[in-house]
This record gives C-alpha cells, structure tokens and sequence, in this order.
C-alpha cells in the first residue's frame, strides 16, 4: 500500500507478505497516518487485496481519504467504440493510455467511484477505481500503473 499527497507525489510505503490481510491492515495503518498529517486530503493507492466496499465508503466518507485501486471481481466488458485516446505528460515523459470512463455504484448507491478502464494489448481491459474526480483518466491510469515505482522509492530511499 502507498500513501499520495494530493498532488500524487509518494508520502509513504507500507508493504507486507502478500495475503487476504490488507483490507483488514488498511484502516488502523491510515489512523495512524493520519494522526501524523491531520486532515490534509491524502490518496491511498492499493491493489486488489484491498477491496472491501465498506471499507472504502468508510475511507472516503468519514475518514477525508481518496482512493485508487483495481476493480475486483467480475466487471462487464466496454466496447471498443467507448474508448478513447489520451496522453498525459509527467516529469517531462509523455504516456498515452486508450482509456474509456464511466461511474460506478456500489452498496446500494451510497458508494459512487470514478472507473478508469485501460484498453491494452490483446484488448484486454484493466478497471480502475478511484475517488478522485480532479485528475484526467490518462493521469488516473500513469498513477495507478506507476504505484510500484513509488513503493521502490520508498523502500530503497535509505
């Protein structure tokens, strides 16, 4: 699990063994962070072991947390008409993603995400799902895509 500033810039790195456990690690760690940071506006990036709705809605509603991560579970395809090309520009490197956008809603509507869905090879389709409304799909995917590079910076930083 990383741990952005608003801006997408890494604050910290929190790894463990690989396991059904970081949905239950998620909450007390980010307590913990935030006793340290206050109620700046923080985004957690995690992958697939972290899906836990109401953990999510808890994140994002009670506790000011934005989230990123990959969609779990059985999504429904997206035709090759809904997707678009998109480019974003970081630290001077351009990258270009084929991306389509749609909300989604989960728990009965109180959970409503923004879902970034990645065209790759083969037409094989990778869903995001994040809180965050500011940034643009192409900026949405490079973070999510770029998390383990953050998480090196972080662990090899000494």
């Amino acid at each position: 699990m990383i741990v952005n500033d608003k801006h997408g810039q890494p604050l910290l790195v929190v790894t463990a063994e690989a396991n059904e456990g970081l949905s239950k690690m998620l909450q007390p760690v980010l307590d913990e962070v935030r006793e340290v940071v206050g109620d700046r506006r923080l985004t957690v990036v995690f992958d697939r072991g972290g899906w836990k709705q109401t953990l999510f809605l808890s994140l994002i509603k009670e506790k000011n947390w934005v989230i990123l991560t990959y969609r779990k579970g059985k999504s429904r395809r997206l035709s090759r008409k809904s997707f678009q090309e998109q480019e974003v520009t970081v630290e001077r490197r351009k990258f270009k993603y084929t991306l389509a956008e749609k909300n989604s809603h989960f728990l009965k509507g109180k959970l409503r995400l923004r879902q970034v869905t990645v065209l790759g090879k083969a037409n094989h389709q990778t869903h995001i799902l994040t809180s965050r409304r500011d940034l643009t799909g192409a900026e949405v995917s490079y973070w999510m895509f770029n998390r383990w590079r953050h998480e090196n910076y972080c662990k090899y930083m000494e």
